[in-house]
């Protein structure tokens, strides 16, 4: 699928700013955004259609470690 590009930013962007909000209800909002975004790319870059759950979780896994390493790395500096 995407071997030389990275189309993730925008889904890590996403997912980041979950540590804005306050309310569960507003965190998750920002996880199923995050996870409509990752959906969407998977979606024009699968061939057969909708993408399945084995080529989701692998995705969001990736998206989800690389923003808690950037968090983590914010709240050490702090």
């Amino acid at each position: 699928m995407f071997h030389y590009e990275c189309p993730w930013p925008s889904a890590q962007a996403e997912v980041s700013a979950v540590a804005a909000y306050k309310t569960p209800r507003d965190k998750l909002q920002c996880v199923f955004r995050c996870a409509t975004t990752i959906m969407n790319l998977l979606s024009m870059a699968c061939e057969r259609g909708v993408p399945a759950a084995d080529d989701f979780v692998p995705v969001l896994v990736y998206v989800l470690i690389k923003v808690l390493v950037t968090l983590t790395d914010l709240f050490v500096l702090y």
